[in-house]
């Protein structure tokens, strides 16, 4: 992620006051030195010595004036997405349309923005079909974008152009940090393109969660924490402890519940070239490897390092010269390729390199085949100002990258809500640019519905940009709002995918009188106010009992080859998850894998599909909490999530179970032998079943309190939302 002109120790807090999560970084978290998008680009389309001074590539596509607006936009995504910083600076680089400037245009740009920015990095897709459909989205809105562009004036259309070649290049490269394809050392050697396609598509490939929960996800991208970094520093780690322990009435006080939570968070070594470094805690730890910094980190969440910071056994699997490394890297300043999971990093960024060039070329060939020569060279023999470089993502009749990111995401991933429709990538789009007059009593604050009609079906689209936190509409800071339809906007909206060719549109206006509106500020004050007591509310039930204890939680996943190793020419294997809280408990959940061949249809065998049923056994306490206010045993309940990564976004099943009694040290229960404590999964031979678990030490919360953990486990949303 960039983070550019600050403060360190000032900004600090803004910057990891929540999770944040990227594509490639730079080598120092608050320079660059290089910022690796941006290096990335530069190199794959330059071939100069200027970024490449050995001479390791020779691109064969080539950008000699449009290169840098490339790269910046390449680089600049992350910015919209997570710098407050950046956000800031447009007070005083932003200009709106009259010349002037907004100072929160860029604040309000980057928060409408967020969910569809959010799909341009390849995370939270879990399977390989998911991953197919992310590539053909990124391929067809990229040629779709630069026909549009084609057609604009030319400064503009050249502006445009950058704009989705940038940030289509950023999508690609983070293919290689944030998915699992240089886990396998098969494949480490070749970009997704140069392997046959009936090769790849039969691969177990996903990627990490982000915005998804990772309960149902093989493994997480990996997120900066700062109320971790903090709260597990060398200060605050002994005191809290003694704390949030089971004798302290404090013990479900909310900080001492985060202060648990971060207890599996990983650490990261964040380089700081010019004046030593910090350590930063993820959580969760993930996978990505968008620097020196996560590789080392992260390389282990991959198993492709030990503990020891070396190669696992037939891992290593690099593809160039080792002394390559540094060259790759291009490092300026600090020690790097001294560790293997500094060769992993140069091993990504050269396929992303490789990539970018690729995807260069498959561009060009496809420009000419559309004939569009004259523009794509256009592209290539011009800069972009930085005024339009900024109006691609700030200026909402513009925001260019729509076309990349319209329609569902992720897809093809479990299905959360049975009754949930499956998401596609495919299907017909529709982008419109609406202008509302600039009259006097023009505009209007009602919901403005796009009615499109389909030759067998009619189909109503909110058009609204409005930043919202929960799914009421609800908003926490109505100054960084923006506020559609008000009198002179110019608008662009692209929504779909429609199964069908839309035949019309009818825009509905959803008007609200003046009694609407004071009624929506009347909630707002009310919510607010419910917020604080609720909050006073949570921190005295805390005190005096009511919640139950968290324990911890555990995830594991198995492909189809993992599972046919476990059952070895057996019906099944016993597996466990071992969860283990400290002071809070430590215990095991047994469950059984047994293969089913028989729940498999013929094109099913035929197609190398797998189908198990995970049943759960029973549940092991090796050793109870500390204390359990004041009782002198445990009663323990689990919640246990499995995820079937079958690329028809199935639906997941969780189970709850009733608390168990008075479990004491290496005391056993069975679970319910019912058909609500056994999954039959069916899985292709590129799928994956993820199995994750939860342990909560009961108090005297209700059933629906735990109905409302179970929710928050699964779907990643707390009990407000």
């Amino acid at each position: 992620m960039r983070i550019r002109d600050f403060a360190f120790a000032s900004l600090g807090l803004a910057l990891f006051m929540t999770p944040v999560a990227s594509g490639f970084g730079g080598e120092d978290i608050a320079f660059g030195k290089p910022w690796h998008h941006e290096h990335i680009t530069l190199v794959a389309l330059t071939g100069s010595s200027q970024w490449d001074p050995d001479n390791v590539y020779d691109p064969e596509i080539t950008f000699p004036a449009g290169a840098e607006s490339i790269a910046w936009h390449a680089d600049n995504i992350d910015s919209y997405l997570y710098n407050p910083v950046f956000w800031a600076r447009g007070a005083f680089e932003s200009e709106d349309e009259d010349g002037g400037v907004d100072p929160f245009q860029r604040t309000k740009a980057s928060l409408v923005g967020f969910n569809d920015l959010a799909k341009l990095h390849f995370d939270d897709t879990f399977t390989n079909a998911g991953l197919r459909a992310n590539w053909e989205r990124y391929a067809m809105g990229t040629l779709i974008g630069l026909v549009w562009a084609s057609d604009l004036p030319r400064d503009d259309g050249i502006a445009a152009g950058h704009h989705l070649l940038g940030i289509s290049f950023h999508a690609v490269q983070d293919f290689y940090s944030h998915s699992s394809w240089v886990s396998n050392t098969n494949r480490r050697c070749s970009t997704y393109f140069e392997l046959p396609k009936e090769s790849r598509d039969s691969m177990p490939l996903f990627a990490g969660a982000y915005e998804n929960p990772v309960s149902g996800a093989p493994a997480h991208h990996g997120a900066y924490s700062l109320s971790c970094t903090a709260l597990r520093g060398d200060t605050m780690d002994p005191a809290l402890g003694t704390l949030c322990g089971g004798y302290s009435p404090l013990q479900n006080a909310s900080v001492c519940q985060s202060f648990r939570s971060c207890s599996n968070a990983g650490t990261v070594d964040a380089r700081i070239i010019t004046s030593g470094g910090m350590l930063i805690r993820t959580n969760p730890p993930g996978i990505a490897l968008d620097n020196t910094a996560l590789a080392r980190a992260q390389a282990q969440n991959r198993a492709l390092i030990g503990s020891d910071g070396t190669f696992l056994p037939l891992r290593d699997g690099l593809h160039f010269p080792e002394e390559r490394c540094k060259s790759i890297i291009r490092s300026q300043g600090g020690r790097v390729c001294e560790v293997d999971a500094d060769q992993i990093f140069a091993g990504t960024k050269d396929l992303a390199i490789r990539a970018t060039m690729e995807w260069a070329k498959y561009l060009e060939e496809s420009m000419i085949a559309l004939g569009k020569q004259d523009y794509w060279e256009s592209l290539k023999s011009n800069a972009s100002p930085d005024q339009g470089r900024y109006a691609q993502f700030e200026n909402f009749s513009k925001l260019p990258y729509h076309f990349l990111a319209a329609g569902d995401y992720p897809v093809s991933n479990p299905l959360r809500n049975p009754g949930d429709s499956a998401a596609t990538a495919r299907g017909w789009f529709l982008r419109l640019r609406i202008k509302t007059s600039d009259y006097r009593w023009a505009g209007t604050d009602a919901n403005i519905i796009a009615r499109v009609k389909m030759p067998n079906s009619t189909r109503d689209v909110l058009l609204d940009y409005l930043p919202t936190d929960d799914k009421t509409g609800r908003t926490s800071n109505r100054l960084l709002v923006y506020n559609d339809f008000e009198a002179g906007d110019d608008d662009a909206y692209t929504i779909g995918p429609f199964a069908e060719r839309p035949v019309s549109i009818t825009l509905v206006n959803e008007s609200a009188g003046f009694t609407d509106l004071l009624e929506a500020l009347a909630t707002d004050v009310v919510s607010a106010v419910d917020g604080v007591i609720e909050t006073v509310d949570d921190f005295i039930t805390g005190l005096a009992g009511g919640f139950p204890d968290f324990v911890g939680s555990r995830i594991t996943n198995y492909a189809k080859q993992d599972l046919l190793q476990r059952l070895d020419g057996r019906r099944q294997f016993r597996e466990k998850l071992s969860i283990n809280g400290g002071s809070e408990g430590h215990h095991e959940i047994y469950y059984t894998v047994t293969e089913k061949p028989s729940a498999l249809s013929q094109d099913q065998r035929e197609d190398g599909w797998i189908a198990v049923e995970i049943a759960l056994d029973k549940l092991r306490t090796v050793k109870e909490s500390t204390i359990d206010r004041f009782s002198t045993a445990d009663e323990p309940f689990v919640i246990f999530h499995i995820a079937p990564l079958s690329g028809q976004r199935e639906p997941g099943f969780t189970y709850l179970s009733p608390p168990f009694e008075d479990m004491d040290d290496d005391e056993e229960a069975r679970f319910r032998q019912t058909s609500a404590t056994r999954k039959l999964v069916r899985i292709p031979k590129e799928g994956r079943i993820v199995v994750s678990a939860a342990v909560y030490e009961s108090d005297d919360e209700d059933a629906a309190f735990r109905q409302e953990l179970k929710t928050q486990f699964v779907t990643g949303l707390d009990r407000d939302a």
